[in-house]
């Protein structure tokens, strides 16, 4: 997390977070789940 300060044109202060994301598959099977997904249907009572 920076933070740059205060911006001289608003009183607004200025932080910048980076975040790293990753994605890891642990099992050859899990992988195999996201292939050919489709959206449910939305059922109304």
């Amino acid at each position: 997390m920076r933070d740059f300060g205060e911006v001289h044109d608003a009183p607004v202060f200025r932080t910048r977070v980076d975040w790293y994301l990753g994605f890891a598959v642990c099992n050859r099977k899990a992988a195999a789940r996201l292939f050919n997904v489709a959206p449910m249907p939305l059922v109304l009572p």
